[in-house]
């Protein structure tokens, strides 16, 4: 049996769109890039957000109560040990100074909270602080 049915060629192909009706299609679908591309930055926010968050709420923390623990020894040992546990204490604290520059590069809570002026001036004073760079 012959179940090769040829499509008719008399079959009309879909109705092509007026111009208009393109346009108005790239209209919604740049409409709706839009939205979803705005989703997605509030989205990245709120990830560099919760990062930063976590970063000072528990690295942060566990980073300074490290110091302190290693600032309690040191009274307990002796010289040679003491020059030792001074060279810890170096890579500790270059440690807690790259953990802060992320979370204000992640997300500044003086930006969130007075504005980038605030962030601006309290960002030019680490710099000066850490540097030893003037600026003005």
């Amino acid at each position: 049996m012959g179940r090769d049915k040829k499509r008719s060629t008399s079959e009309s192909p879909a109705p092509e769109l007026s111009r208009n009706q393109m346009e108005e299609r790239v209209r919604e679908r740049t409409k709706e890039l839009s939205i979803i591309a705005k989703r997605l930055l509030a989205a990245r926010e709120d990830e560099r957000r919760r990062i930063a968050e976590g970063l000072h709420g528990e690295v942060g923390q566990l980073l300074s109560a490290c110091q302190m623990k290693l600032a309690g020894i040191e009274a307990l040992l002796p010289e040679e040990r003491r020059r030792e546990l001074a060279e810890v204490e170096e890579l500790l604290d270059s440690a807690v100074d790259l953990i802060r520059e992320l979370i204000f590069e992640l997300a500044s809570p003086t930006l969130e909270r007075a504005g980038f002026a605030a962030a601006a001036r309290e960002l030019c004073q680490d710099v000066q602080e850490r540097e030893g760079l003037r600026i003005t």
